[in-house]
């Protein structure tokens, strides 16, 4: 594989979301993704004074919600063994 694919293919699928990204995929507010991360309920990252959701934090999310299973963020958390730390 080329570096130049490498470099295509990581910016095609990020590691991590900000918080405006993040809600504009899961079509929310960003009021909204800030209260989820500072209630406990959303994992994520703080660099300084930005926050970023782990891309499978995402995953995760649009997993459950094609298994058939209603998501409510402020109960969900990721699957065991998929543990992410806030």
């Amino acid at each position: 594989m080329s570096v130049k694919a490498t470099k295509q293919e990581a910016q095609a699928a990020p590691s991590f979301y900000g918080v405006g990204a993040f809600a504009k995929a899961v079509g929310i507010g960003t009021a909204s993704v800030y209260r989820a991360i500072h209630a406990g309920h959303l994992p994520a990252l703080k660099f300084g004074g930005r926050y970023v959701v782990p891309a499978r934090v995402l995953d995760q999310l649009v997993e459950a919600v094609m298994g058939g299973e209603l998501v409510d963020l402020d109960e969900w958390r990721p699957a065991p063994g998929e543990e992410i730390a806030s």
